[in-house]
């Protein structure tokens, strides 16, 4: 079947072999894929079979490369710009961990142990004062295991100081987190990934708080609107090859919050009874 697909397409596919089955194997074992480099032939199925497709996106720019590059006219083509009612976005990017070694997914040094503890750092320091919902992005499901599998046997960090001890005594850095909030992860399975939202969203509501640990270009990233207190704080990890944190700083308070257990999700949710810095809705 893999020879029929070769022998099938002349233009717009390429064969690339790569020499280790994951980024983490020690033992070459090649792999072959079969890769579309052109997108007008995935989509040119859709074209044929339907009369009127709508075409739209919030990242499409510019509009005038798309018609090209998938080989179709555009019958209305428009653009519209987004407005905020107020000014209540933080972007930040974060280029040097709190010890100044540099951050970055960058292949050569994406799985190195000092990155990876900033970049732990950061989400530890980040659920401390985020309240309600927090959301992260990584670049790939593989990156994102490899990621978690190593914060779970890495020691976090205490306080507010810039230099920071290690001790035998403290816990991994996702032990951390979960003393501030819950923890979910997408996974490639739809229906997981279904549960944890729901999981997800009841936690921002009755106030424990959640953290969602997701990928970037998944089925999370795309179609979830994470509004209001869903969405407090988006960490992308990845994205420009530094650590881009997205923050709302009419929201964010400086106060660890309380941790309340979960209730039964059939349960309305719950208002805690703190007085909140931002309103709820």
């Amino acid at each position: 079947m893999f020879a029929t697909l070769v022998a099938t397409y002349e233009k717009g596919f390429l064969l690339i072999l790569e020499p280790f089955e994951s980024e983490t194997a020690t033992v070459p074992n090649p792999i072959l894929h079969f890769t579309c480099l052109d997108a007008s032939i995935a989509i040119k199925p859709v074209f044929e079979r339907f009369s009127s497709v709508v075409i739209t996106s919030g990242t499409i720019s510019p509009l005038e490369m798309y018609p090209k590059m998938l080989q179709f006219n555009t019958v209305v083509q428009e653009s519209y710009s987004m407005t905020l009612a107020r000014r209540s976005f933080l972007p930040m990017i974060v280029t040097r961990g709190s010890d100044q070694v540099a951050v970055s997914t960058r292949f050569e040094i994406r799985n190195d142990p000092s990155v990876v503890r900033n970049y732990g750092s950061l989400l530890v320091e980040f659920s401390k004062i985020t309240p309600d919902g927090m959301v992260v992005f990584f670049p790939s499901y593989l990156y994102m295991e490899s990621i978690i599998s190593m914060w779970q046997g890495m020691v976090g960090f205490l306080g507010p100081s810039i230099i920071r001890a290690w001790t035998d005594c403290l816990q991994g850095i996702l032990d951390e987190v979960w003393k501030y909030k819950l923890i979910l992860v997408e996974t490639p399975d739809s229906q997981e990934t279904s549960l944890a939202l729901e999981t997800y969203r009841t936690a921002c509501c009755n106030g424990r708080g959640a953290v969602m640990l997701c990928v970037a270009r998944g089925k999370v990233s795309e179609g979830i609107d994470f509004d209001h207190h869903y969405g407090r704080t988006v960490l992308c990890i990845g994205k420009s090859s530094n650590s881009l944190a997205l923050t709302t700083n009419n929201y964010v308070h400086r106060s660890p919050l309380p941790i309340h257990p979960i209730p039964d999700p059939k349960s309305p949710p719950r208002i805690p009874s703190r007085k909140l810095p931002y309103p709820r809705k």
